[in-house]
């Protein structure tokens, strides 16, 4: 089941969850992971515009989908939220987008302690560089030496998905207000 629409309107939120709720019965799981990025040499040269559009885009249509499925999750089920290792690491040229991403660890963190009473985990996943089609539309093939993990090299899609499934199974049960860091061997200390 696919919903195009925009996170960022109530009215879509709510909408996309009745349709998937009526359509599956419930909802356990949700994976929050909507992004965008403009990168900037300067904050001087930042576009009131597009940092409203990084703020929507990455956290506050975060929120506004959780609230709307918060209601229909019960004792087990999970919320997992995508971060970045930038939200630890900083970007000298994601400014916004990097304040966006440590905003949504502390989201997780704080909805973990209120989900806690419902039984319900809430964890993210802060990946390092990973080839995506954002990322090579944003930096090209070419990257600086900043993009280069330990590994030396950017991560699949696929050695990421891992995390996510992992926090989504009773094998996570343990984990809440975590955020895991598939990040090739960068310190983030968080």
């Amino acid at each position: 089941m696919c919903f195009d629409g925009d996170i960022n309107d109530t009215e879509f939120c709510k909408r996309a969850v009745e349709k998937t709720v009526s359509e599956f019965g419930g909802i356990d799981i949700l994976i929050n992971n909507a992004g965008t990025q403009f990168p900037t040499e300067s904050i001087l040269e930042l576009e009131e515009e597009k940092v409203r559009k990084t703020f929507n885009s990455n956290i506050i249509g975060m929120i506004l989908l959780t609230k709307a499925v918060f209601p229909y999750l019960k004792q087990g089920s999970s919320i997992i939220n995508t971060t970045s290792a930038v939200a630890y690491l900083g970007h000298e040229e994601l400014v916004d987008y990097s304040a966006t991403k440590g905003a949504i660890v502390s989201f997780t963190r704080s909805l973990a302690l209120q989900a806690k009473p419902k039984g319900i985990r809430v964890n993210a996943v802060a990946p390092g560089p990973v080839a995506t089609p954002l990322t090579e539309k944003t930096f090209g093939e070419e990257e600086d030496d900043y993009s280069k993990p330990p590994l030396e090299r950017n991560a699949s899609t696929d050695e990421i998905a891992a995390c996510f499934l992992f926090l989504a199974t009773d094998a996570a049960s343990q984990m809440t207000g975590q955020v895991l860091h598939p990040n090739g061997g960068s310190i983030v200390n968080g």
